[in-house]
């Protein structure tokens, strides 16, 4: 699959909106179509865009991967994020990446469901609270 530059999908030198360690209310993401897909708010000291995800519907498998819609990555970054979390419907698993890694290692996803950044397990972290051993959410943060 091919890379992508961050300049063509994650919008670059965007105003950011304020929000800060008090701000209680989440900034509503919307992808191309206008629906909310998610929400930026402070998580552990540090914007991120939250997205409740279903692993059956949103999870790609070839290549295994998680994918967002262009619009809504560039609007979550021009609301400050730096931090993408999937919260798996149904379970309290949570995937997390930097934003920045969409533009780095994504690629381009066209499947019916609009022009969307596709991002490799790989570069996800997993914290499953089912399982014995955690993984924290914000790894250079608990240094």
């Amino acid at each position: 699959m091919e890379q992508f530059s961050t300049s063509q999908y994650v919008a670059s030198g965007t105003p950011r909106q304020p929000l800060h360690a008090g701000q209680r209310r989440p900034v509503p993401i919307r992808n191309e179509s206008g629906r909310v897909v998610g929400t930026v708010r402070m998580v552990s000291g540090r914007r991120t865009f939250l997205k409740t995800v279903r692993p059956e519907r949103h999870q790609l498998r070839h290549p295994p991967a998680w994918a967002s819609d262009v619009g809504a990555l560039k609007r979550a970054e021009a609301a400050g994020a730096t931090a993408v979390v999937l919260r798996e419907r149904g379970s309290r698993r949570r995937w997390w990446a930097p934003l920045a890694a969409f533009g780095q290692f994504g690629f381009a996803v066209v499947r019916g469901a609009g022009v969307q950044v596709g991002l490799t397990l790989e570069h996800w972290q997993l914290e499953d609270p089912h399982k014995s051993e955690q993984v924290s959410l914000f790894p250079e943060a608990a240094s």
